[in-house]
This record gives C-alpha cells, sequence and structure tokens, in this order.
C-alpha cells in the first residue's frame, strides 16, 4: 500500500429512505488530505455508500500507484469484487432475474474504476474507531445537518457570512488540484476576482 492512493468513503441516511449525506477522503502522499460529502433530499444509505465512492474517484486524475478504496459497506465491497461481473453480462440482472438495485450507480462506480485502471476495494468495521472512517461518517452526517435544517446557527447567518464559509470549502476542496483540472483553475479564478472587490451587503 505504499505510494497508493486511499480513498475512506461512508453515507448515511435519516430514515432510510430519508434525507442522505456521503463523504469521501482522499489520501496521497505529499498533499492536504482532500475532504468531500454531499447531499441528497430522498435517498437510502446504499445509495450514498455508492455515491461516496463514485465522488471518491471521480476527483482522480490518475490511479498513481494504485487506488484502496476504504469504505464499511460489504454490499459495496462485494458488489465490486464478487457480484458486478454477473449483473454486467445480464445486463444489470441478478442471477434471480431480478433487476439489480441502483443500477445507475453501480455502472458509474465500474466506469470510474476502469477509468483509473489499478482500484481495490478494501471493507472495514464501521463505527469502531477507525479515524478515517469515523470522519468519513462525520461528514456524510454533517451534510444531512446542513441541508434538512437541522442546525439553527447555520439559517441564522448572514448571506456575506455563508458565501464566505463556502469560499472556504472550495478552496480547500480544489487547492490540491490546482493547475491540474482547468473547471478547477476557472472556479479559483473565479473566487480570487471575487475576493479582489469590496463585499457588498444587501439592506432590506
Amino acid at each position: 500500500m505504499n505510494g497508493s492512493i486511499q480513498v475512506w468513503t461512508d453515507g448515511a441516511c435519516k430514515g432510510n429512505p430519508g434525507p442522505g449525506g456521503w463523504g469521501a477522503i482522499v489520501v496521497r502522499a505529499g498533499q492536504p488530505d482532500l475532504e468531500l460529502s454531499g447531499f441528497a433530499p430522498a435517498t437510502t444509505n446504499n445509495r450514498m455508500e455508492l455515491t461516496a465512492a463514485i465522488e471518491g474517484l471521480r476527483v482522480l486524475v490518475s490511479a498513481g500507484d494504485g487506488v484502496v478504496v476504504h469504505t464499511d459497506s460489504q454490499l459495496v465491497v462485494k458488489g465490486m469484487t464478487e457480484w458486478i461481473g454477473g449483473w454486467e453480462r445480464r445486463t444489470w440482472r441478478k442471477a434471480d432475474g431480478e433487476p439489480v438495485l441502483n443500477a445507475e450507480l453501480w455502472q458509474a462506480l465500474l466506469e470510474q474504476v476502469r477509468r483509473l485502471g489499478r482500484v481495490s476495494w478494501q471493507w472495514v468495521k464501521g463505527h469502531a474507531g477507525v479515524p478515517l472512517n469515523e470522519r468519513a461518517d462525520q461528514l456524510a452526517v454533517a451534510a444531512i445537518e446542513r441541508r434538512s435544517g437541522a442546525s439553527e446557527p447555520t439559517r441564522a447567518r448572514t448571506e456575506n457570512e455563508l458565501l464566505l464559509d463556502l469560499e472556504r470549502r472550495v478552496r480547500k476542496a480544489v487547492g490540491a488540484h490546482r493547475g491540474q483540472v482547468p473547471v478547477y483553475d476557472e472556479i479559483l479564478d473565479q473566487l480570487d476576482a471575487m475576493r479582489a472587490k469590496p463585499v457588498s451587503t444587501r439592506s432590506s
């Protein structure tokens, strides 16, 4: 595993189905950890687990010396290491003929694996004190809380405070990729231009 890229992922859902969130952490030698997260208003835990893996791989330009995806979802690990070949041969149907649930997400995940070419899967026990697994879970849960309105102070913040917080998040997520992905460079250039202008406040 020396020199490989480590991707830690987790998904969460309140209600299952219900509002859900995903979190991913990309760990590369010599670079700051890249934390990613997202939200879906009506989803399931399995969809969020799959989405976390998709998005964690999507940000990678290449596999380098190899990518190891760490997840506490046995469904994701077994799906990608044991079942997906058969699903694809049967045009996304299980052995009993029933359609594969969340087939579009499995297909998107397989696309990322094939694009990178050197991806392996490692199951980790969830909620067992493994630091990066715990952090991925925190990112997923925080994404739900931010978007579902569970945090009253977030709703009370001013528009400018929200924009500044968004800018900090974008810079943290994109900074490690500056000069590698054109769209990321464009985002940072736009932020730099915005910061060069005075911040205005809107009066009612």
